[in-house]
């Protein structure tokens, strides 16, 4: 079973309180979002910040790692609205690794 981790604006979570997401209606119990190590680098910013992640796939073609990765060997890249582009460098996201029984961490 793989580790699951979450991330946060709030430090030092006690309990896991799951919740509702207005925007995906077609979820309708409330949940605590966890993600594996591998795509971790998808919540390290700011919960709102508007962003778009592209990591490379086999089918990843020369041209298009050339537009979108600018021939970096990164495992992925993140673009920010520009207007937001200050937020993520202010802000700490803190990780929880794994959720116990009961929501606690």
């Amino acid at each position: 079973m793989p580790t699951l981790y979450h991330f946060s604006e709030e430090p030092a979570i006690e309990v896991f309180r799951p919740r509702t997401m207005p925007h995906r209606p077609e979820i309708t119990i409330p949940l605590v979002w966890a993600i594996e190590a591998e795509r971790e680098y998808m919540y390290l910013f700011p919960r709102d910040c508007p962003r778009v992640l592209l990591w490379p796939t086999p089918e990843t073609t020369e041209a298009d790692r050339d537009a979108f990765f600018h021939r970096s060997d990164a495992r992925a890249v993140a673009y920010v609205e520009y207007a937001w582009l200050d937020r993520p460098r202010r802000s700490r996201t803190s990780t929880t690794r794994g959720c116990g029984s009961a929501g606690r961490p």
